[in-house]
């Protein structure tokens, strides 16, 4: 889908905001208000002559009868698409600012019964719930409101959107089915990875996925269908999902080929012009850079944080240990101490014990010491008195 846009959550300088910008550079995230100051008419809308009130640049194109002609984006020269011969034609960029814009296309049938779109404005990107944001939350940013929501595959976002845009237009809908859309899936994620080369992208690639859901319904009272094909993405890096692909149609049940085929036909022709695609890749590669620099300055940061904290540790590790080790010396000197002196107690004892053995044993042999042996007295020289 040719939408470049810029904006996304900014989780941190970390890898998920490099993830956070490549889908957006490549998806389809909506202002959540139109510089103009209104949004543009929902698709299940059918195509008028008169621009949506509030949105100037918008007109409306009528091919001729004699062939299709191209609907050229009038605001900015964005993109150009296919119109059939008799069907009219409007839309154009919203844009929120100079790196956030997003493309809307209706087309209606010569008689106003097939409508045909092309993007919707107003789908959000949205976050997977976390330990950070539990389901059903809405996180403010600055760059607009994202739901946190489960990822849905490209056949469930058809599914849900279609009864949720067309319920009101066409009543009574019921599910007829569906089917995989893995080439529009590939499509996407090729524009995809040659985005992620031209702006810089080191991010590991978004997943994608395809889808169309069917339905049918009545317009007053006439059995209508509604066909919505969508392709929808996730970064499990950045924790965001958005759907960078959607288009569709309702049509009389009896048109319901011709429609689908309108609907693919819009999808195929819609053409980027190669200027304004450049600039935007330019800024897109401007905002990427800058986002680096960020988080090589914020990782810097974060070590040098940790570098301090490391260091502010281990000189408290050193001191903890240093009181320690003055701990068990200064117990250890007091234990020696203890136990020489218990030691030394001990041997007094036993000279004493010994002393006083000798001496009894002396008066029992009715001896007499002359003489010490040794200087310790521990024995003598006796002598029996006359």
């Amino acid at each position: 889908m040719a939408v470049v846009m810029l904006s996304g959550w900014r989780r941190g300088l970390s890898a998920g905001v490099a993830a956070s910008l490549l889908i957006l550079i490549v998806g389809c995230k909506p202002a959540a208000q139109q510089a103009a100051g209104a949004s543009p008419p929902a698709p299940g809308t059918p195509a008028s002559p008169a621009a949506p009130a509030g949105v100037a640049l918008v007109p409306v194109s009528t091919a001729g009868a004699g062939g299709p002609t191209v609907f050229e984006d009038p605001s900015e020269h964005a993109f150009s698409v296919s119109v059939p011969a008799g069907w009219t034609a409007k839309g154009g960029i919203i844009r929120k600012s100079t790196v956030a814009a997003a493309p809307w296309i209706q087309e209606n049938s010569a008689d106003g019964t097939i409508d045909v779109f092309y993007g919707d404005p107003s789908i959000p990107n949205f976050l997977t719930p976390s330990q950070m944001h539990a389901g059903g939350q809405t996180v403010h940013t600055q760059f607009g409101d994202e739901p946190v929501e489960n990822y849905e595959s490209g056949a469930q976002f058809a599914a849900g959107y279609a009864q949720q845009v067309f319920g009101q237009t066409c009543a009574g809908m019921q599910p007829t089915g569906g089917q995989p859309e893995p080439a529009l899936a590939q499509q996407t994620g090729d524009i995809s990875n040659q985005m992620a080369q031209e702006i810089g992208s080191t991010v590991p690639p978004p997943n994608f996925d395809g889808g169309l859901a069917t339905f049918s319904c009545q317009v007053n009272g006439q059995p209508y269908v509604v066909g919505v094909i969508a392709v929808t993405s996730i970064s499990q890096a950045a924790g965001l999902w958005s759907v960078p692909l959607i288009f569709g149609y309702r049509a009389p049940a009896a048109q319901a080929a011709a429609a689908d085929q309108a609907a693919r036909a819009l999808q195929a022709s819609y053409t980027r012009d190669p200027q304004w695609l450049a600039n935007m890749v330019s800024v897109g590669r401007q905002a990427m850079q800058l986002l680096q620099r960020q988080d090589a300055a914020a990782e810097a940061a974060m070590q040098r944080m940790q570098q301090q904290d490391s260091a502010l540790l281990n000189a408290q590790a050193q001191a903890n240990m240093n009181r320690l080790t003055s701990e068990h010396q200064a117990f250890m000197a007091n234990f020696n101490a203890q136990g020489a002196a218990r030691n030394a107690a001990f041997a007094q004892q036993e000279y004493m014990k010994d002393s006083n053995t000798q001496a009894e044993i002396r008066v029992i042999k009715n001896q007499q010491c002359i003489a010490w042996n040794d200087a310790a007295h521990t024995s003598c020289r006796v002598v029996a008195p006359d």
